[in-house]
């Protein structure tokens, strides 16, 4: 990045008349995720200094791949995403046109972005119109997210585009075969900008239509320049630019990533200083007959654990003894790198908001609910789940447990 963001610099100061666009075809965020699906604590990281630098150093148009939408599906809520916009203006500059989120209050993300490049020898300014296309075979664990068919949905979009701009470009995260069919199939573009993760592709042209593709990670820029021919075409030029030793560093794009990785380092050091503080004071028992005592009526209920539950559900207890939820936060120590506060609504008992649980692994009350009043004053009704599918299921989702069988479960643990 540090490279890029001189090249472009020094590309400014030596074609100062040159208007510039600087965008990303797709696949900006980083993909490592936790046992479980979700976002690691060092992508998280990632992916929010990457926000930061595009906004920074502005990238103006940025399509979004399948394999974005796992960490920026949550962030579509409308209340979300206005929050973002407001602080950070890249999510007003992404861009798609096939990835939909299903929620009912989920923005729509724009199927284009119009962009106007003044001229230096005209008063009227070029309008370019990116169309964000994600391709419909790439995998994507985000869930509440589906993805419309490339083809069709560049026929319905491109005459819109086309209607407002001078050029129509598509920024397309696809293979080489899907770049090659929109070019064939879809009338009206000038050029696809493509985002097929190879080494090097050299551009190529079906038709009217340039494609052309994005460098390989980070270690090239592709540059196209664009020269007007007859009056409202254009011609087209491309190469990739090597992000070698011969171009220097911006200072202020290495002070970014020194402190991004300050950031993450810093972010790690505390997960692990918080499970590590965690592991050391929660218990799987508690001093429950002191807390039974002290109970008043009406008032809130509080955790007292399995050991309580055992001195009238013997049998219960030993079933639960012998399970895997008897030691669910084993595992966490395993996994420090990657631990939240989060992981406790599954892997310990008793969490509440702005406290971590006190009660080490799933112990009964995480299914029943905290038991204090009951073993205070023991009467049937307590406990009594309504639904036993749907409360494991908060757990064993098809993230965190996609060979979950219900029923196998329920015929362990029956009590």
């Amino acid at each position: 990045m540090a490279r890029r963001v001189n090249y472009i610099k020094a590309f400014k100061a030596k074609f100062g008349g040159v208007p510039t666009l600087l965008v990303d075809s797709g696949n900006l965020f980083a993909e490592q995720r936790t046992k479980h699906g979700d976002t690691r604590l060092d992508g998280v990281m990632k992916n929010e200094s990457l926000l930061k630098a595009y906004d920074q150093f502005r990238v103006d148009v940025a399509n979004l791949a399948a394999s974005d939408m796992d960490y920026l599906a949550p962030l579509l809520q409308s209340s979300a995403f206005a929050k973002r916009s407001e602080a950070q203006p890249i999510f007003k500059r992404l861009v798609s046109a096939n990835l939909v989120a299903e929620a009912p209050d989920a923005v729509k993300l724009p199927a284009f972005l119009l962009r106007e490049v003044p001229l230096a020898h005209s008063a009227k300014a070029v309008r370019v119109a990116f169309v964000g296309i994600a391709d419909a075979s790439s995998p994507m664990m985000a869930t509440g997210v589906k993805i419309a068919d490339p083809i069709e949905t560049a026929k319905r979009v491109l005459p819109e585009a086309r209607r407002n701009a001078d050029v129509v470009i598509v920024l397309a995260r696809v293979r080489t075969d899907m770049a090659a069919r929109l070019a064939k199939e879809v009338p009206g573009i000038n050029v696809i900008i493509a985002g097929n993760g190879e080494m090097f592709m050299p551009s190529f042209k079906i038709g009217d239509t340039l494609i052309t593709f994005t460098p390989f990670e980070s270690r090239f820029v592709g540059e196209l320049r664009f020269y007007q021919a007859a009056p409202g075409g254009y011609t087209f030029r491309d190469r990739f630019i090597s992000l070698d030793e011969g171009v220097s560093d911006d200072p202020g794009a290495v002070q970014m990533t020194k402190e991004a990785k300050e950031a993450k380092e810093n972010a790690y050091k505390n997960a692990q200083k918080l499970l590590t503080d965690w592991l050391g004071n929660a218990s799987v028992l508690s001093d429950w007959k002191s807390i039974v005592a002290q109970a008043k009526p009406g008032a809130a209920p509080e955790y007292i654990s399995s050991g309580a539950c055992a001195q009238c559900h013997t049998d219960q207890y030993v079933k639960w003894a012998n399970s895997q939820h008897a030691r669910a936060s084993d595992v966490l120590s395993a996994h420090k790198d990657d631990f939240e506060e989060g992981c406790m609504q599954c892997h310990a008992t008793g969490s509440r908001p702005g406290a971590l649980p006190k009660l080490a692994t799933v112990q009964c009350e995480q299914c029943h609910g905290a038991g204090s009043q009951h073993a205070a004053k023991p009467a049937q009704g307590y406990g009594k789940i309504s639904d036993m599918k749907a409360a494991c299921a908060s757990c064993h989702t098809p993230q965190t447990s996609p060979n979950f069988d219900y029923q196998a479960a329920w015929l362990r643990m029956k009590h």
